[in-house]
């Protein structure tokens, strides 16, 4: 570890340090766990500040000059970025022991509780992340998936003492509450578990849900000290969109003055996007060319004219719209599964799941069914961020959008992300500034999503096997 590196890694750590012992919140929280009274309630809220504070380190001292040759690298994630977490860890696990403690306690269940282990791959998968990348491409790394680290070591030391507990023949029961709006996913998974289920504690960005154990004569959760918990959780948004919000910046590898020339020279560029592309041209959507274009999934043939018919179907119930229709599929036979499409279902630039569409969804999950989900956008733009998180929620096999500008978008989710209404926000956001800015709209998308770790292709046709 070089001079600067190492002064840079022993500033972070003194400003946490201090950081930490002088938040009169922290203190509060610390007060309420060692009194006997806080629960793991207490101890997530700990955490979450707790991860804030450190990502308010990291922004503020991590600057693009201090960054070797401009961009990160794994060296430099480990000897700097890491040791903050295991510090962060070490307190936050010290305070979910407590209130493991508590909980025993109240129960009158004499177990020593246990805390969580360091997570070595998720610290490992910040230095893969941003290794290679520069500020503007990484930085958002510093900031959510933080607190996501933190809140992630009271999750385990729930999972691991719920684990102990029940090997000495305690049952104990994780109650899991979405919190006030929160999103279909958070929803989705309310509700009780037992404490060894991993399902209980699954998480995405910025997620409040209140995951709590109970354990026979448990003490019920103290909320005092969360007065107006909704409006603070407000006010952390819309300070974390105005944070991470960069309208100012240009995309990744364009500079200024460049953005025109680049623009028109775009292998997508000349596409019609937005209020031009409302209207298809039905002549060829009809065509064989464009259901040439399905040729590139790997399904049978049989299934990809079932699956162009949709996309047909979609693209000319909605001309001259920005509403949207959705349609579920079995991949392997081609049978419709799910369908939102009747008018009163349908909505503008965006997909609201009925509760026949949901249903559809549990079952072909609970079956085992690959699907397919095809659905339309009027203004031709490539997948949403939301879109990808869709994805992965409802775990599609193949997913697709098609535009009334004749693209077909497949896209990908390998890694299985979530994201908040929030996020899905900002990115729109961020995109549509570049796009305003004269970058094309598919070069806008691509290099926003690059650093989300989601993708997408176009189809243009092509020989594919059968998957």
């Amino acid at each position: 570890m070089d001079e600067s590196t190492e002064e840079l890694k022993a500033n972070m750590e003194k400003a946490f340090a201090e950081r930490v012992e002088a938040d009169q919140k922290l203190t509060a929280l610390v007060d309420h766990l060692n009194s006997g009274k806080g629960t793991y309630v207490t101890a997530e809220e700990y955490a979450y500040q707790t991860g804030k504070v450190l990502s308010g380190v990291f922004r503020e001292q991590i600057t693009e000059e201090k960054l070797p040759e401009g961009v990160f690298t794994k060296e430099f994630v480990q000897e700097t970025i890491e040791p903050l977490l295991k510090d962060d860890h070490k307190i936050v696990s010290t305070m979910a022991a407590v209130a493991q403690e508590n909980i025993n306690t109240a129960a009158g269940v004499h177990i020593q509780p246990q805390k969580a282990d360091f997570n070595q791959d998720r610290a490992d998968g910040f230095a893969t992340k941003m290794d290679g990348k520069t500020m503007d491409e990484a930085g958002w790394m510093l900031g959510s998936p933080v607190s996501n680290f933190s809140q992630s070591v009271v999750d385990e030391t729930m999972r691991k003492n719920g684990e102990v507990l029940a090997k000495a023949g305690k049952a104990a029961t994780i109650r899991r509450e979405a919190e006030a709006k929160c999103c279909d996913w958070c929803l989705s998974k309310a509700g009780s578990y037992d404490a060894t289920n991993r399902e209980a504690y699954q998480r995405h960005r910025e997620c409040r849900c209140v995951i709590e154990m109970h354990l026979g004569g448990s003490i019920k959760r103290q909320t005092d000290w969360k007065h107006n918990a909704w409006e603070e959780r407000k006010a952390r948004i819309e300070n974390r969109l105005q944070e991470e919000k960069r309208y100012d910046k240009m995309p990744v590898g364009i500079k200024e003055g460049e953005v025109r020339e680049l623009a028109t020279g775009e292998k997508e560029y000349g596409v019609r996007y937005g209020k031009d592309a409302l209207i298809p041209d039905e002549e060829y959507i009809k065509s064989d060319e464009y259901r040439r274009k399905f040729d590139e999934l790997q399904i049978s043939e049989s299934v990809r004219d079932i699956v162009c018919e949709y996309a047909r179907k979609a693209i000319l119930d909605n001309a001259g719209t920005k509403k949207e229709s959705m349609y579920l599929l079995d991949a392997d036979t081609g049978g419709i599964l799910g369908r939102i499409d009747r008018p009163e279902d349908k909505r503008e630039s965006g997909v609201s799941y009925t509760p026949e569409f949901k249903e559809a969804l549990r079952e072909s999950q609970k079956n085992g069914v690959r699907t397919i989900a095809i659905h339309n956008h009027g203004e031709g733009y490539p997948p949403s961020l939301d879109d990808f998180s869709k994805m992965a929620e409802n775990k599609y096999h193949i997913a697709l959008a098609v535009g009334a500008n004749s693209q077909v978008y497949r896209y990908y989710n390998e890694q299985g992300l979530l994201f908040s209404q929030e996020e899905c926000e900002a990115v729109g956001l961020t995109v549509s500034q570049y796009v305003r800015q004269g970058v094309d709209p598919d070069r806008a998308h691509t290099d926003v999503y690059k650093s989300l770790d989601v993708r997408y292709t176009i189809l243009k046709g092509g020989e594919s096997n059968e998957e």
